[in-house]
């Protein structure tokens, strides 16, 4: 699970733990990943930390190999790994977009180009993307941010075409506003303006 030392990504974490699945923690951070870990294995679930950065082809292959490494396979993927910023939008750079794009749009591509090869060969395989309304409803702030979510959910589509008949789905769920210590920033930020 991309992006599962906090928020969402924490959430999906322990909820897929407490269904049996053995989760691979992601992130950058080695403490918060460390939290999220032990909280799974407190409640009686399995957890590894694979740490990387998604945005280098290299970063990617080394996060799927650790994860590999660790636990034996990868069945599942939940591709939720990503960054957004407030802003209106005149303000982010053409290189602003490129670097949210990577993020939030390559990242994913990356990862799932590197599990099908694995899912294909076991007959099976899900992968899940976690996009957000925006994608279908943008607001004039985080247009990059929105334009990324729009495009996972056209990737999603195409590559569930593209590999349904080797036993692997892909999705998307495309949220509302959850309430994450993120979201919370965001929203005092805006009531100091």
């Amino acid at each position: 699970i991309t992006g599962s030392t906090s928020g969402v990504g924490a959430a999906i974490a322990m909820e897929l733990s407490l269904e049996g699945a053995c989760i691979a923690i992601h992130g950058r951070d080695t403490a918060r990943a460390a939290v999220v870990a032990q909280r799974i294995k407190n409640a009686g679930g399995s957890a590894v930390i694979c740490l990387g950065d998604l945005c280098s082809d290299s970063g990617a292959d080394e996060v799927v190999h650790l994860a590999c490494e660790r636990l034996g396979g990868i069945d599942i993927l939940v591709n939720n790994a990503g960054v957004y910023r407030s802003r209106s939008w005149m303000e982010p750079s053409a290189q602003d977009w490129a670097e949210s794009y990577n993020s939030n749009v390559l990242s994913a591509v990356r990862l799932i180009r590197l599990v099908i090869p694995l899912m294909r060969s076991s007959g099976w395989g899900r992968i899940v993307q976690i996009s957000s309304r925006l994608a279908v409803r943008p607001r004039e702030e985080m247009p990059d941010y929105a334009a990324g979510k729009a495009a996972l959910l056209n990737l999603t589509v195409s590559a569930a075409k593209s590999v349904a008949r080797w036993g692997i789905t892909v999705n998307a769920v495309s949220t509302g506003i959850v309430l994450t210590p993120a979201v919370e920033e965001y929203f005092r930020a805006l009531a100091k303006e």
